[in-house]
């Protein structure tokens, strides 16, 4: 998994913070507030690949706080400085009672629908929801009907039974699909004080979120904190899982020009007898081919999560004395663990034709600057954030704090290696 630290991603985003603010122009443009952080022609033209962040905040109602226009994360900043002031000057505490969960998810799935002729095709459509409480605004009949493309029989729920709304908003979840990607939705949730219907409190959480667990194992529905300072771990797990589902690996794996017909094996786990290699859990192995003048890697095979689109067989290519070997969509091993944790793990096997035994190759040592990282992918994430009066003033901030570092990570994965 792509993990970074917290200290490692808020550095990186400080940097990009204050080189955004070193751009700012020292007056205010014709029709720009001071100390608004100018927006460049790119952030408003046209769809542009990446990630793209919307926020919506609720109370008795709800509301979008970037407009209905996700804000694309930038390499250079302007993105998440908007955010960031987004979260600042209107994620405010609510002053009046009341929780309107379903309707302000069921926005987020609005927004998400009526962004897409701004969004290039996505390949993630993300939804991430904080509450601590229950919903008992949804159906009021003050609140404004939410203008949904995807609303196709035109629904309406002011002064309906709650449960109906509830049942809409999850099979809207399941079943919607935002410029060719379905929806993955996230909750994360602090129990307050006042929840007394546990059950009630649980089902609409799962009410609120995608079925089961996504491809990593991380179920969509986090277990609930006891208090506000387990947010942030919640959020940083989701943001990590994210990253990770992200994030395309490619392994390259060095070798002399060995003789036609060795078998060589790749281990995982820092076996270091002949047989740890041979009961490896985690492993590819091929077998060296010289056809046309030229090294190839024929018969692959791999086991314990270990795997690669590279098929049963890779062209190798001739690097001075050794020969390269690329397998690319790796997956099963984190190659970001940096150089320590790898040539600890890491290990090269051979064994000639006609033997049964593995030999360690003890010349090898493991490239991390030859497995690249990348990550490309397009994605649309929505944030719906609780600002309800249930929330203590003194923990409010945390929520923020939440907000922004979950928006950093996203932001660091993206572009500190691209």
């Amino acid at each position: 998994m792509l993990k970074r630290t917290i200290i490692q991603v808020l550095f990186f985003v400080c940097v990009v913070l204050f080189l955004v603010q070193c751009r700012a122009a020292p007056e205010p443009a014709l029709g720009e507030a001071p100390g608004e952080v100018p927006k460049p022609a790119a952030l408003q033209a046209g769809p542009s690949a990446g990630i793209h962040v919307g926020i919506i905040t609720f109370g008795p109602d709800a509301e979008d706080i970037t407009g209905g226009m996700p804000v694309l994360l930038d390499r250079q900043g302007y993105g998440i400085a908007q955010l960031n002031s987004l979260l600042d000057s209107k994620f405010r505490r609510e002053i009046s009672g009341g929780t309107a969960l379903f309707y302000a998810v069921h926005k987020a799935l609005a927004n998400m629908t009526k962004a897409q002729e701004h969004l290039p095709n996505l390949d993630h459509a993300i939804i991430l929801t904080f509450t601590d409480g229950l919903d008992v605004s949804s159906t009021a009949l003050t609140l404004p009907p939410i203008s949904d493309p995807g609303n196709v029989h035109g629904l309406r729920f002011a002064g309906e039974d709650l449960r109906l709304y509830e049942e809409f908003v999850k099979q809207e979840i399941d079943s919607r699909v935002i410029n060719g990607a379905r929806i993955n939705a996230y909750v994360a949730s602090v129990r307050g004080d006042d929840i007394t219907n546990i059950h009630a409190f649980e089902t609409a959480l799962f009410s609120l979120a995608s079925t089961g667990e996504n491809s990593r194992g991380v179920p969509f529905v986090l277990p609930p904190a006891n208090e506000m300072a387990g947010l942030i771990t919640m959020f940083e797990k989701i943001a990590n899982t994210l990253v990770d589902a992200w994030t395309e690996q490619t392994f390259t794996m060095m070798t002399p020009q060995f003789p036609r017909g060795t078998r060589v094996r790749m281990t995982f786990a820092g076996e270091t007898t002949a047989q740890q290699a041979q009961n490896a859990q985690m492993y590819v192995e091929g077998e060296v081919a010289v056809q046309n003048n030229a090294y190839y890697l024929v018969n692959i095979r791999y086991g314990g999560g270990i795997s690669s689109n590279a098929g049963d067989q890779i062209r190798g290519v001739i690097e001075g004395n050794m020969v390269s070997y690329v397998f690319p969509l790796f997956t099963g091993y984190d190659l970001t663990r940096g150089q320590a944790n790898i040539t600890a793990d890491v290990r090269q096997w051979i064994m000639n034709p006609g033997e049964t035994v593995w030999q360690i190759n003890t010349e090898y040592e493991p490239r991390p600057d030859a497995m690249a990282y990348d990550i490309r992918s397009n994605a649309l994430v929505y944030l719906v954030l609780d600002r309800s009066t249930s929330i203590q003033p003194a923990d409010f901030p945390k929520v923020r704090e939440a907000a922004k570092l979950f928006i950093a990570m996203l932001h660091y994965a993206y572009h500190s290696h691209n």
